[in-house]
């Protein structure tokens, strides 16, 4: 307590106040003292003493502790029911806000009785506009019958509010757990970020300390004009914290610098910070390619099978690393430089000379060529672009190759594998090893005597052991092996395996006299396709097959008009957790998120997993009519699915994975 006179003028304004307080209380300034001094109560013309206790600092814009007023007379009995006036002075000004508790425990402004102790318990609540620290006067005021029979003051110091501190982070990296700093974020052109984090902090209170602030106004500024912000909260939370998405333009030609300016602006001023990202060009437009693959002699006057033509789709990405999908629903042109005759194969819908789910058109060859001396034949596959608009596009891009040839040699002499079947699966291992039967007749019909060199190629994972069996003896792959043929067969068992998944080519070339440096002028091949077994789960419990997709997509049209695409990417492992190469996968819609929709689908349905073991298909975002409100979400399940071969080499159904997407509105500007 201080022991100040008051300005008079204050004071005859605090009794002048007191009628308008009273009318908004329901206590009374004299609380029946009048009467009391008959009674040998307190004197009510005696002066009292007023005494102002309580915190001396009080944050610009919060609520105090509580004060206390304590009122006594001169010889320290307490003073009930008694009307105590508090007001808040910075010089002249009024500077904040007092409420005070009646003694039957409601709230009042200014000001209020006495209870029976002589107290009157009250908080003060500081301005919020406050650049520099002030020193705030709490002057209060004991009324009886308008007349001040007590006055006290006390200084309460309150601190500016200061600038906050604000602090960006952006999205989580989800393979450490942490977000991912400034300069350290890619976004590729037109996709989500999401859940950038923004925390306001501030050290303006009375001790000093960092404390969060709420209510804060957050805005978020992007330098590149196409990129769009969606703030999930405008203001920070109780925690001071606020999040944002962003969304990258659809198109950028190199690698682009955004940086984002965060904005965070209190009473006490606005402080901003920076982010940046940097924002990926798309990949360079797809192509197609055809491969054709098959026998490379043809006996002459028969007709030859395993031929196959295969057409994809070829993505590049900026390091060069291609993604292959298949192309079904392509004609592809067939032709011979002998004008031979073609058995074409009917796809899964019947149609003659179009590629299959998986990309493949398979046919047999038969050569017009025949003679006693051995011919060479091309043939020619070509993508059919007529009424084809994907085909026509794919076709003229940079690196297409929509044609492709292989160089047969057609025989006089029967020289040919009659077992296994040109692409015959089996699986790996050499105790899965494929016998091999050859027959070689002259013109005549006739079972030729002699030799043949044998070797075998391998189209696969690197690393791989393949090669040739003879009689139990394994031959490795770099070795050439003589076999001996007697009335146009083999004269002991011969083999062919692969410990990995890939195709595994033998071609033999005659040796009649089993020379050591012979002159071939037979070649006969045949080539059989190596799979591992597919599995669920390996021995240690990891999952063979995982179909990867994003969790959200935003609908179709993008900003360009186009419909948006999510990439699907399956990975086939085999029980020791080693990629498969070769394996049959498809890819369907199980549970779509707008039925019905022609545009919602996945393209293509199927293909073959590369020798990292994935294989990648698109799923197609439909439209939405009407479109999906901000805070709306539909969900499409997505599976994927590849072939497993049980150990005797049949069909043993189909193993899978599933993913489901999220699919959302995009952002309002």
């Amino acid at each position: 307590m201080t022991d100040n006179t008051f300005p008079r003028l204050r004071g005859l304004l605090a009794i002048a106040l007191l009628p308008i307080l009273v009318a908004c209380s329901d206590d009374t300034p004299t609380g029946g003292l009048l009467n009391q001094q008959d009674g040998g109560g307190i004197d009510p013309d005696a002066d009292y003493i007023l005494e102002l206790d309580g915190p001396t600092c009080v944050s610009a814009g919060s609520t105090s502790t509580p004060f206390t007023a304590l009122l006594t007379t001169e010889a320290g009995d307490p003073v009930p029911n008694v009307f105590v006036l508090i007001e808040p002075f910075v010089g002249e000004e009024p500077a904040g806000t007092i409420t005070a508790t009646a003694p039957d425990g409601r709230q009042r402004v200014g000001g209020a009785n006495t209870d029976e102790d002589g107290e009157m318990v009250f908080t003060y609540r500081a301005p919020t506009e406050i650049r520099t620290e002030v020193s705030v006067s709490l002057e209060g005021t004991a009324v009886v019958d308008d007349e001040v029979r007590g006055e006290d003051q006390l200084s309460v110091r309150v601190p500016a509010q200061q600038a906050p501190t604000v602090r960006v982070q952006g999205p989580i990296n989800t393979a450490t757990g942490s977000r991912i700093p400034s300069g350290s974020l890619e976004v590729e052109a037109g996709a989500l970020a999401s859940e950038f984090l923004v925390t306001v902090t501030s050290t303006g209170n009375c001790n000093g300390t960092t404390q969060p602030v709420r209510g804060a106004n957050v805005e978020v500024q992007t330098t590149l004009t196409n990129s769009v912000i969606r703030q999930t909260d405008q203001e920070t939370l109780l925690d001071g914290t606020a999040v944002f998405d962003y969304l990258a333009p659809s198109t950028v030609n190199t690698r682009t610098a955004d940086t984002l300016t965060v904005f965070g602006s209190t009473a006490g001023g606005t402080t901003e910070r920076e982010y940046t990202l940097f924002v990926l060009p798309g990949p360079p437009d797809p192509y197609a390619r055809i491969t054709v693959r098959g026998p490379t002699s043809v006996p002459a006057g028969t007709t030859q099978s395993g031929y196959t033509a295969t057409v994809e789709q070829v993505q590049e990405d900026a390091d060069g690393n291609e993604t292959i999908t298949a192309l079904p629903d392509v004609k592809v042109n067939l032709s011979s430089s002998d004008n031979g005759s073609f058995d074409v194969q009917t796809n899964s819908e019947g149609l003659r000379g179009v590629t299959d789910d998986f990309g493949v058109v398979r046919f047999g060859f038969r050569p017009a060529a025949s003679g006693n001396s051995a011919q060479t034949v091309d043939l020619t596959a070509t993508v059919a672009t007529e009424n084809d608009a994907t085909a026509l596009t794919l076709c003229n891009e940079a690196g297409a190759q929509c044609t492709d040839s292989i160089e047969v040699q057609v025989q006089a002499d029967t020289f040919t594998f009659t077992d296994p079947a040109f692409g015959e699966g089996a699986l790996v291992g050499p105790n899965n090893a494929v016998n091999l039967e050859i027959d070689w007749r002259d013109g005549s019909g006739s079972g030729v005597t002699g030799c043949v060199d044998l070797t075998a190629q391998f189209d696969g994972a690197s690393g791989t052991s393949f090669g040739l069996i003879i009689n139990n003896d394994p031959v490795t792959a770099s070795q050439t092996r003589r076999a001996r043929v007697a009335n146009g067969v083999f004269e002991r068992p011969h083999a062919v395996y692969s410990d990995r998944s890939g195709f595994v080519t033998i071609i033999a070339e005659d040796n009649r006299d089993c020379a050591t440096s012979p002159n071939p002028q037979l070649e006969a091949s045949t080539g059989v396709q190596f799979q591992d077994e597919v599995c669920t789960t390996t021995s240690d419990g990891r999952n063979c097959v995982d179909l990867q997709a994003p969790l959200r997509v935003l609908t179709s049209p993008d900003d360009a008009g186009n419909q948006r695409t999510a990439t699907l990417t399956f990975e086939v492992r085999n029980n020791a957790f080693q990629p498969i190469d070769g394996a049959q996968v498809t890819f369907t819609i199980t549970s779509a998120a707008n039925a019905g929709n022609p545009n919602e689908r996945v393209f293509p349905g199927g293909g073959t997993t590369n020798a990292s073991g994935v294989a990648t298909s698109r799923y197609f975002v439909p439209t939405f009519n009407p479109q999906l409100a901000a805070d709306e979400v539909r969900t499409v399940d997505v599976q994927a699915c590849v072939r497993r071969i049980a150990a005797d080499g049949s069909d043993n159904g189909q193993v899978c994975s599933t993913r489901r997407i999220e699919i959302v509105a995009p952002p309002t500007d």
